[in-house]
């Protein structure tokens, strides 16, 4: 799953209807961390597919929602995995601090290092298979 960098991130790899989300909340392996939870499941297609959910009650501003969006789908394109599967992220808990500051610098590299260990994770146990 190689793919060039700042290329799209096309519809063929997105998971986009509910009965794909669903069978991947059912039937995938689950990792957490202290905001994220990614579900992974064996992929239906050639390619691995990514999709994302961030409820708006967890990410109040859309701001934040599509920044974390775009994050996950940034780090996923740049993993390599050696068989077809579907992932996806989770936002579990909410990410504003004491001062409900959601926003600069330090709330993508947060963001960037817990997704960043999600997927280090996956690629990992995928390569063990």
């Amino acid at each position: 799953m190689q793919t060039r960098a700042g290329g799209r991130f096309s519809r063929k790899r997105r998971i986009v209807n509910q009965d794909d989300f669903s069978s991947v909340f059912r039937a995938g392996c689950r990792h957490r961390t202290a905001h994220f939870a990614l579900y992974a499941g064996k992929g239906k297609t050639t390619c691995a597919r990514l999709g994302v959910v961030v409820a708006r009650r967890l990410a109040k501003q859309a701001v934040v929602r599509n920044s974390i969006r775009r994050v996950c789908r940034e780090l996923f394109r740049g993993m390599v995995l050696p068989v077809p599967i579907d992932c996806v992220v989770r936002l579990s808990r909410s990410l504003e601090g004491g001062n409900g500051r959601t926003s600069g610098t330090m709330f993508r590299r947060q963001v960037r290092e817990e997704l960043g260990g999600l997927f280090s994770r996956l690629a990992r146990k995928e390569r063990r298979q």
